[in-house]
């Protein structure tokens, strides 16, 4: 069984584990266990004697592992959580990102990264997947029927650092058995014009393109894959990070997505677009992502996020210096669509202003707000500044302006963004 399927299973990994620094000590490895959650990351428990590992709980480590069968594993920037003594010695090493496949460093640098998300290959939206024939006989019964798959074309987006790939990908079985299946995916393969270490590689492509996808899909999404490699050194290895897990949803015609890839007027300028605004104003979008994929809940940290991404994306992206309200109401012109689409009216905008201020600094709101009118109605100001935000992003993406009041009120159609409140 793989290494990750275990994993996934919930089961116990056996292997000898040391410090990547003492790689050439044979008499510092240590037995172990080593168990992966998403919630919790990953935690190995070593037995004495502990020849040569540390002896307090400060600093990171990098420790590398193989199980009895023979798996490479690397556990990057992980700390000693606890020391056990009186019996048989006991180290006990915890961490948020697991390497299988290789044993690296948090210097080590790779060529690729391969990624896909939840809701990846929904928002593409290509499968290759036909059903182009079949027959019926005169009381329309089927008597066959033909399916057939086509690799949709790879779409590539040249960045200043490097390059993207949008690859579909397909995995099929058929047997001596009464079912066969085809299945299809998108994977975007991240190429840097030079080697990048793991950290740089994630928050430069993986990051980003995650985000993109949370906000077109204005739903939780998070990295279901993640593999990087190095064809030149023959270096592969799986990429497990801690964190929330997103499953993939049933695929349904609906106005669940705020845009999908085929909505985009032009593809490779948008993501091109979208990968340079990420840079500018790091990390005001994936502030922005963060805040929905909180999913349903609202609160005032919802709409601190929001705001303070809102608002680093006008100071930074559109260089715009002036106070609050006034960066708001440019921003609002910048979308250029009715304020019955987001919601933001003068009056509206102001107790954007006014909640914010309450919620960062709790002090007594302006513009003559009081503070339980702000508590009372930060949902609904959460909301306005989402849309205000989404509405932003689409006219980035190339929407005119015509275009995203329709995407947004078609978006809103079962739930529309509140215009006025009463006091």
């Amino acid at each position: 069984m793989p290494v990750e399927t275990e994993l996934d299973a919930g089961r116990q990994l056996l292997g000898r584990f040391w410090l990547a620094s003492a790689s050439n000590d044979p008499a510092h490895r240590a037995a172990g266990v080593l168990n992966w959650s998403a919630a919790d990351g990953v935690v190995a428990r070593l037995i004495g004697p502990l020849a040569g590992w540390p002896r307090d709980l400060a600093g990171r480590l990098t420790v590398h592992g193989e199980t009895v069968d023979g798996e490479k594993l690397s556990l990057i920037g992980c700390r000693i959580v606890s020391i056990s003594l009186g019996g048989v010695a006991t180290l006990t090493v915890s961490g948020t990102t697991l390497l299988l496949g290789d044993h690296a460093t948090a210097d080590t640098r790779w060529r690729t990264s391969v990624i896909t998300t939840a809701n990846l290959h929904e928002w593409s939206g290509e499968t290759g997947l036909q059903v182009p024939d079949w027959d019926l006989t005169p009381t329309g019964h089927t008597t066959r029927v033909q399916m057939t798959w086509e690799v949709p074309d790879t779409r590539r987006v040249r960045l200043p650092t490097g390059e993207l790939s949008f690859s579909p990908s397909m995995d099929t079985k058929w047997a001596i058995a009464p079912k066969w299946s085809i299945r299809t995916g998108t994977n975007v393969i991240v190429k840097p014009k030079r080697t990048t270490k793991l950290d740089v590689l994630y928050r430069t492509g993986a990051a980003p393109l995650l985000s993109l996808i949370v906000i077109a899909g204005d739903r939780p999404d998070s990295i279901t894959s993640e593999v990087v490699g190095d064809a030149k050194s023959h270096r592969r290895a799986r990429v497990l990070r801690s964190g929330k897990v997103v499953s993939p949803r049933e695929w349904r015609p609906d106005n669940a997505h705020l845009f999908t890839a085929g909505q985009l007027p032009d593809f490779a300028t948008a993501v091109e677009r979208w990968f340079a605004m990420w840079a500018a104003t790091e990390p005001a979008l994936g502030t922005f992502a963060e805040a929905i994929n909180a999913g349903d809940t609202y609160s005032p940290g919802r709409f601190l996020q929001v705001v303070t991404a809102l608002e680093s994306y006008g100071r930074r992206w559109h260089k715009d210096k002036r106070i609050l309200l006034k960066l708001l109401e440019g921003l609002r012109a910048y979308a250029g669509v009715p304020v019955r689409s987001t919601g933001c009216t003068r009056r509206n905008l102001k107790l954007i202003v006014a909640s914010r201020n309450f919620h960062a600094h709790l002090n007594q709101p302006n513009y003559g707000f009081s503070s339980e009118f702000v508590q009372l109605t930060t949902f609904e100001s959460t909301r306005r500044a989402t849309a205000l935000m989404q509405a932003c992003i689409l006219r980035e993406l190339g929407f005119s302006a015509r275009a995203t009041r329709k995407m947004l009120d078609e978006h809103y159609r079962n739930w529309p963004v509140p215009m006025s409140t009463v006091e």
